[in-house]
């Protein structure tokens, strides 16, 4: 189990003198497209928060987030998005398009993120996954998060794979499910800004647990 390992190297990263890169990789929800509408994104209070109120002024914070990609994409553009930047830690979030209509089954899925995994520790890189962040499935009208039904097992893979590698896991998911359960409507109204995609205050949310998570 590499888990207890990883959080120890991150926590010494953090207390030594070397500047870090830290890349976030991920699809619209990572590349904060239109829906935070013009506030920061969570990578960029993520930013914020190491360079700024931990005084890491000379770490390098890279968002490769690209607009409706899925792991296939991501992996085959690794070199350019995550390996070229020789990060110290890089974090996925990926998943909310694998799922959609089924573009990358399950079990190819997990095999993406495997890979992923061995890349970035190739690289003597600390990898992160993430689970997405939740979506409101069965929203009428949405038009475009019915064919997304499955994302719940997405979610469930990415737990899983981290539990059999001993990767730290931010689970997202699990954080809007119970705040979903704890208030209904509170994730419409607040923390989505659509059915699929966060608004500012969902930005807020997804970066507040990444800091915790991490330890930071």
């Amino acid at each position: 189990m590499r888990q207890p390992a990883d959080s120890v190297q991150i926590s010494l990263f953090m207390k030594g003198p070397a500047p870090l890169t830290w890349v976030f990789a991920g699809d619209s929800i990572t590349q904060g497209v239109k829906h935070t509408h013009g506030r920061r994104s969570f990578v960029e209070l993520c930013a914020e928060y190491i360079r700024w109120e931990k005084g890491r002024r000379m770490d390098m914070v890279i968002n490769s987030g690209v607009d409706g990609s899925t792991t296939t994409e991501m992996l085959a553009n690794f070199s350019w998005l995550i390996g070229r930047f020789d990060p110290h830690i890089v974090l996925l979030m990926m998943g909310t398009n694998d799922c959609n209509g089924g573009r990358v089954p399950l079990g190819q899925f997990e095999e993406h993120l495997r890979t992923f995994l061995n890349r970035v520790r190739a690289g003597k890189g600390i990898p992160v996954l993430q689970t997405p962040s939740y979506i409101m499935v069965n929203e009428a009208g949405s038009g475009t998060s019915g064919s997304r039904e499955s994302i719940g097992q997405y979610a469930m893979a990415i737990r899983l794979v981290a539990e059999e590698t001993g990767t730290i896991l931010v689970d997202h998911w699990k954080h809007w499910e119970q705040a979903a359960v704890t208030d209904p409507g509170m994730l419409q109204s607040a923390w989505l800004d659509d059915p699929i995609h966060p608004g500012p205050k969902g930005h807020v949310e997804i970066a507040g647990l990444i800091v915790k998570q991490l330890r930071l």
